[in-house]
């Protein structure tokens, strides 16, 4: 088992202990909600018959009856959903630590001890149904959290399993299907076109176009032959590759990769840690508060008022500004950022969002769209056909195979504004085949009005396989052509006839993105991948290119490692570390699976126009939540006192609790 495997395995083992039978599967995922859905129901039938029996309380039978039918259903529910939130508090406790989890037991605890203790005495309020709308909210946050991790780790599982095996060439040439990870140093393998490249190494039979977007962020396949560079994650389009391994199968860049993904999901949750800080010093002051009350009042007036005013104490202390207002503020802003194209997977996107000062972004398929488009089409003056006839020849010929370059020159020639009256009349595809690794060789046949038909020879590929076949491209010697363009360079009957230069365009309102980040204090730079950058586009936001997955991921690092909190955009596989490593993370949704589930939130549109919104309105609603919660803390601590001075009983506890609820959620809602 290579070392990601165990991180793998240690972290998945982890999740599940923290979090049993919840998320891990959609069995799983539909019983949480269907358990949440019986407390909430048992909550109601709870709270309207708690209520008549704290107010018009029964007598005889009828009284047992419907107390006895209360504690039941809350032990329904506890027996239901309590086993996590009592697991946690053990860990915690054993820990040394404090936290909302044990803050939210002893208030369980707070209100099911007053309720058994009203119902044994025979009179006094009960608040059985406390426990059900407890056990729900702590249910509901560890279900959606559990959700989340399963999926970054699920996303993560794919990815190392698409390039988990590769085709072994054996001393005598034989071939077998070994683990990429049981490759040694200087073993070949056998890459069929289409497949992918398992292991990090040097081509050193056969050429093909490969796909390195997923390691180096480049747009457009590169050409590979002999002595090329290629490493796991990466897949050969057209040829058939033999691959000399330079590294072990476990030391591969793909492994690094994911590890650190893996390691950047094992970090608390940002909210969660808030209110662990909060409960820390909470939770020890409702304890001493409580049982400096029962002290109290046992030896001055017994055991009946110090009971009543020891639980007064708990119930009052139920964690409303955690456990209810907290998340209805956080589902608020939300469903806020949805309105503007922002969908997060969870609430700490809010709060990392609304504390970030910089932003890296990527730049192939998140500042300029995915795919190509045709920058320019220069033909030879002497050759046979007019630019816009050779766009229709190129669509003929490039129409005729599968092949991801050749799709985008169809979609560029077709997008073309240039266009001429009768170009591609006369012209029919004859034959078209992938040259591996090279281009397109093409047959079209010419029957130009007037002329006798011809069959030609068309050729479109990379400017070193037309320079092999001796074809002069003299006049091409110094084009001008944008930065980040990928050349292809055209023959028709063996002489030089045209040049098309595919390119990307950037995506509207990007400057004013910049600009409004600028606004809001907060810095934008550019990580990319690709080795080329137009220098006139965005001149004043810097950038550094040909950068590495794992140097995007240490930029971040470095850059939080000043003091600032990073919000980084991406798209792209080779985004993924980078992605998992920022305080917070946003993916396009047409982006790569691994990096939608390694970010935050994913933007739903097609532009990134939403950003500068969506850190405002995350920055409103975390000063709502904050407040919520120094005024909570400051409530709560002063009806304490109260309860424990004896001026406060559990009926009226229940009351002020109730109050804080409604007052900290408006106050949320409101942001």
């Amino acid at each position: 088992m290579s070392e990601c495997e165990i991180t793998n395995h240690e972290r998945t083992e982890r999740t599940i202990a923290a979090d049993p039978g919840i998320g891990h599967d959609e069995a799983a995922w539909h019983r949480g909600w269907l358990k949440i859905a019986i407390a909430l129901v048992l909550a109601g039938q709870g709270m309207a018959f708690g209520l008549a029996a704290n107010m018009s309380p029964p007598t005889g039978a009828a009284y047992w009856v419907l107390h006895g039918g209360l504690a039941a259903s809350a032990l329904a529910v506890l027996v239901l959903l309590g086993g996590p939130l009592l697991r946690e508090s053990a860990q915690t406790l054993r820990a040394g630590r404090l936290t909302v989890d044990l803050l939210f037991l002893v208030t369980l605890s707070g209100a099911l001890g007053v309720s058994v203790f009203s119902t044994v005495r025979g009179a006094g309020p009960v608040f059985y149904e406390l426990a059900a709308i407890l056990l729900a909210i702590y249910t509901t946050g560890k279900l959606l959290g559990a959700r989340s991790r399963a999926k970054a780790l699920q996303a993560v599982d794919e990815l190392r399993a698409e390039h988990d095996t590769c085709v072994l060439v054996e001393a005598d040439g034989s071939q077998r299907t070994v683990r990429s990870a049981d490759v040694e140093q200087g073993q070949r393998i056998l890459v069929s076109a289409g497949g992918s490249i398992g292991v990090d190494g040097i081509v050193r039979h056969g050429r093909s176009w490969v796909d390195t977007t997923p390691l180096t962020g480049e747009p457009h396949p590169i050409e590979a032959g002999p002595g090329a560079e290629v490493a796991a994650g990466m897949r050969a389009i057209d040829g058939v590759l033999t691959v000399e391994a330079t590294v072990a199968g476990t030391k591969r860049r793909l492994d690094r990769m994911l590890a650190e993904i893996e390691q950047a999901g094992l970090r608390p949750s940002r909210i969660q840690a808030m209110a662990d800080r909060l409960a820390g010093r909470f939770v020890p002051l409702v304890v001493a508060t409580a049982v400096g009350t029962i002290w109290y009042w046992g030896v001055r007036g017994g055991l009946v008022p110090a009971v009543e005013n020891g639980l007064a104490v708990l119930v009052v202390a139920c964690p409303c500004a955690l456990g209810l207002a907290t998340p209805l503020g956080v589902w608020a802003g939300l469903v806020a950022l949805g309105r503007i194209g922002i969908v997060a997977r969870s609430g700490d996107f809010l709060e990392a969002l609304a504390q970030v000062n910089s932003a890296v972004f990527d730049k192939t398929g998140t500042l300029f769209e995915p795919g190509a488009r045709a920058a320019s089409l220069r033909v030879v003056p002497q050759g046979a056909f007019s630019a816009g006839r050779m766009r229709a020849a190129l669509a003929l010929a490039e129409g005729g195979v599968e092949h991801p370059i050749a799709r985008a020159v169809v979609d560029a020639c077709a997008s073309s504004d240039e266009t001429e009256d009768g170009d591609g009349g006369g012209l029919e595809l004859v034959e078209a085949r992938v040259v591996s690794g090279r281009g397109i060789r093409a047959r079209l046949l010419d029957a130009s009005p007037g002329e006798a038909p011809k069959e030609r020879d068309m050729l479109v590929g990379s400017a070193r396989w037309l320079e092999e076949l001796g074809i002069d491209f003299g006049a091409f010697e110094e084009p001008t052509r944008p930065a980040s363009g990928h050349v292809l360079r055209i023959a028709i009957d063996g002489i030089a006839a045209g040049e098309l230069v595919l390119d990307e365009a950037p995506r509207t309102r990007v400057q004013e993105v910049f600009a409004q980040l600028q606004k809001l204090g907060v810095r934008a730079e550019i990580s990319t991948g690709d080795p080329r950058f137009p220098a006139e586009v965005w001149s004043d936001v810097p950038r550094a290119v040909g950068v590495a997955p794992e140097d995007k991921a240490e930029r971040v690092r470095e850059i939080r490692a000043t003091g600032a909190r990073v919000l980084f955009v991406g798209d792209g596989v080779n985004d993924a570390p980078a992605l998992a490593c920022a305080d917070a993370s946003i993916a396009l949704r047409s982006g790569a699976g691994l990096a939608r589930s390694n970010a935050m939130a994913v933007v739903a549109g097609a532009g990134l126009g939403g950003i500068p919104e969506a850190i405002r309105r995350s920055r409103r609603v975390m000063r709502a939540i904050r407040s919520n919660l120094a005024f909570a803390a400051v409530y709560n601590t002063v009806a304490m006192m109260l309860a424990a001075a004896g001026l406060i009983n559990p009926i009226l506890a229940a009351l002020l609790m109730a109050g804080s609820s409604v007052i900290v959620s408006t106050r949320v809602l409101r942001a």
